[in-house]
């Protein structure tokens, strides 16, 4: 399925490509501001349910990331994007009828992101981006068993990234753009700590990774105003 969205979109551009051909290009001017983001909603439930026993699966999810930037030269934007996202899953299960087990999960994620763009231009209203981020992170997580006597474990992840990630931007109006990231290429470095409120382990770790992905749950789809 993650193909299937990618190819698609790039069907599309191509399609859009070609009828921008023969117009004028894109110029995004000096002294220009944009303001945008995008936002994501997600609600999902799964039940697996037999003759005796019962589970079932809850999540949601919610993401949140305005941006805005300023033209330092011709189709050059420098800016700053600021996130927040939040998600919660719940899993019960019950064997003939009594509830043998019930956890929860809640994360919340803060992120700002200075941001340098480069428009490449594929016709009057078209153009294929390139964007240089560096970034911080702060993620809380805090997880409930009811199955473990209660016990709460909560763990912060602090993360630094660096990376690039291309995208699409074609204008709807003179001012209106609808943009897309279609991947990410960087590195992210994560300090963790984690603690439990029943005494019986503190925590903490490093981590780092480079990675570079073109699939859906990359693809990041959003408006943005020029004026």
């Amino acid at each position: 399925m993650k193909k299937v969205v990618l190819v698609v979109a790039l069907l599309g551009v191509g399609s859009l490509t070609a009828q921008e051909s023969q117009k004028e290009k894109l110029i995004i001017e000096k002294g220009t501001w944009n303001v945008g983001g995008n936002l994501s909603f997600r609600v999902s439930k799964n039940d697996n349910n037999d003759a005796s026993q019962i589970r079932e699966n809850e999540n949601t999810s919610i993401s949140f990331f305005p941006n805005v930037g300023y033209a330092v030269g011709k189709n050059i934007i420098t800016g700053l994007g600021l996130g927040y996202g939040y998600s919660k899953s719940e899993i019960l299960s019950a064997n003939e009828g009594a509830i043998n087990n019930f956890t929860s999960n809640d994360s919340r994620t803060f992120t700002i992101a200075p941001y340098i763009r480069g428009y490449f231009p594929l016709g009057e209203k078209l153009a294929f981006y390139t964007q240089g981020e560096v970034g911080f992170s702060k993620t809380k997580n805090t997880s409930d068993d009811e199955n473990n006597n209660m016990v709460i474990n909560e763990r912060k992840n602090n993360s630094y990234f660096i990376g690039i990630r291309p995208g699409i931007t074609y204008f709807v109006s003179k001012k209106l753009a609808l943009e897309t990231g279609i991947g990410f290429l960087g590195y992210t470095k994560t300090d963790s700590e984690l603690k439990s409120d029943s005494g019986t382990f503190d925590q903490s770790g490093k981590a780092s990774n480079f990675n570079f992905s073109l699939n859906s749950s990359d693809l990041l789809f959003g408006l943005s105003y020029y004026f």
